[in-house]
């Protein structure tokens, strides 16, 4: 949350303050990777059922760290819309993979009683990463403009950019944050547990 939740910002940011969009279009602007977000979600829960949610948090992961260097590479004052629509769509399909998966990863392992505590814990650090990642992030971004931002746009979009490039970055240590992740043991024994079931079947059948 502290990479992705801030995006909306600093493409604000770059829509209305450098690029002259209004208000009323910067929401339509908002249209396509809302939707791709939503679109994510569907295709998250399903790879998750097929995969598993390590396979699939990683391969949306890895989307999504495509799609933030993309976006990076491709922001300029100038740059219309279509262009930076291509990269912000990867990016948010990603996104709403993420979501799904990463909330599925937290309650993994967790005892039904304690479901509602793990995820109070998942969405408590949702919010406060949010907010700490974006005060970094504009901190980071008003360093790189420096104080003469407002005569000078291309300041701002060097601002914007470093912001989604430390987003970047942001993203793909998670990737290698989650490649540490493991089954939980209770899903290892009832996996084995259901195995050993399995094979005593087999051989009971055999042996009639």
């Amino acid at each position: 949350m502290a990479t992705f939740g801030a995006l909306a910002y600093f493409l604000t940011l770059l829509w209305q303050s450098v690029q002259g969009y209004s208000a009323l279009t910067t929401g339509f602007a908002f249209v396509v990777p809302s939707g791709l977000a939503l679109v994510g979600t569907f295709a998250g829960g399903r790879a998750a059922t097929r995969a598993g949610t390590r396979t699939t948090l990683l391969l949306a992961l890895a989307i999504s760290t495509a799609g933030a260097a993309g976006l990076a590479v491709t922001i300029s004052a100038d740059r219309p819309y279509a262009v930076i629509a291509v990269p912000l769509a990867v990016l948010s399909l990603g996104q709403g993979m993420v979501f799904v998966t990463m909330f599925a990863a937290a309650s993994t392992g967790v005892p039904p009683e304690d479901q509602g505590i793990g995820s109070g814990i998942a969405t408590t650090g949702q919010q406060i990463g949010g907010a700490v990642g974006l005060a970094l992030l504009i901190a980071l971004a008003g360093a790189v403009t420096g104080s003469h931002a407002e005569a000078d746009p291309a300041r701002v979009v060097d601002g914007i950019r470093a912001a989604v490039w430390a987003i970047t970055a942001g993203i793909g240590l998670t990737a290698l944050a989650v490649l540490n992740l493991r089954r939980p043991p209770s899903a290892i024994r009832a996996t084995n547990t259901a195995a050993a079931g399995t094979a005593a079947e087999l051989s009971g059948d055999r042996g009639r």
